[in-house]
């Protein structure tokens, strides 16, 4: 599995990414939404993007838009990350991001066990359905 972690946190996307390699993964960070948007860009190949809701520059939420008005990335499952979200929380229940097009949300801080394991699910789960 392939994973794009888009955190301002440089220490939170380092946790991230060695948890995802260390697992096995390959992940890759970016610590804002421009540089993540020119990565994606130039190499589109990622099975999962991990996107912090708030983020220097563009928002979280206007990553997702672009990512989902990409027609290269507008299946790539997002684990929407964010400190004011209830754990768990379906997009549904996040007014903001359920027009835009995430496929989960998740609370901060986040175990890196279950980040992993939400992101292994729903790149199998777009496995299946590809």
């Amino acid at each position: 599995m392939r994973v794009l972690i888009i955190d301002d946190e440089a220490s939170l996307s380092a946790l991230a990414v060695e948890y995802f390699r260390l697992a096995g993964h390959e992940a890759l960070a970016c610590l804002d939404g421009e540089s993540a948007l020119a990565l994606l860009k130039a190499d589109p190949a990622f099975d999962v993007i991990v996107l912090d809701k708030r983020l220097p520059g563009l928002s979280g939420v206007e990553i997702l838009r672009a990512l989902k008005a990409d027609p290269r990335l507008a299946a790539v499952p997002v684990i929407v990350l964010s400190a004011s979200v209830t754990p768990g929380a379906a997009p549904a229940t996040c007014a903001e991001g359920a027009g835009a097009g995430a496929d989960l949300y998740m609370a901060k801080p986040f175990h890196p066990k279950e980040l992993a394991a939400a992101a292994l699910r729903l790149a199998e789960g777009r496995k299946r359905t590809a």
